[in-house]
């Protein structure tokens, strides 16, 4: 068998393997918006829920809005911030950290009181942050200073 009369065969196959896959995988799902929460105008960036406490944190232009999950989706505002850009929901300890990119600050907040627990300085411009769990800490990302440049542990239950 030739080279082409292979490779013409190869591409035979690809494309009936092409047209079939879709059709084994079956309909796309169908997705709809059946309702809607009503929240404060203004900024927002990053968001997380945290799963234990069933609440939506999303980072705001001057605070956190937290919106419950179950019941009424009551809204509310925590803390202070100077254009928050990530709200770290903290797992096991009822505490959320959120960095605050126009003062160079992470705050953690108690996220059942509301004060401020922590106020920490974490260089130009804080942006993103992760937590992970295998280093038990929050991961900020600087978007003038660097790619990840504080790790911020959380020690305990």
């Amino acid at each position: 068998m030739t080279g082409f009369a292979m490779a013409g065969k190869a591409l035979t196959l690809l494309a009936l393997l092409a047209v079939a896959v879709p059709a084994v995988a079956g309909p796309a799902p169908h997705y709809s918006v059946t309702g809607s929460i009503t929240g404060p105008d203004g900024g927002w960036d990053l968001l997380a829920v945290d799963a234990a406490s069933r609440r939506l944190f999303i980072a705001r232009t001057a605070n956190v809005t937290v919106v419950a999950l179950r019941g009424a989706h009551r809204v509310s505002s925590l803390g202070a911030v100077d254009r928050g850009h990530a709200a770290v929901p903290i797992p096991r300890r009822r505490l959320l950290l959120v960095t605050s990119g126009n003062d160079g600050r992470a705050r953690v907040y108690d996220t059942e009181r509301g004060g401020l627990v922590a106020d920490i300085a974490v260089g130009r411009k804080p942006d993103a942050a992760i937590w992970d769990e295998r280093l038990a800490a929050v991961l900020v990302m600087n978007a003038q200073d660097g790619p990840c440049r504080w790790s911020i542990p959380f020690a305990g239950p």
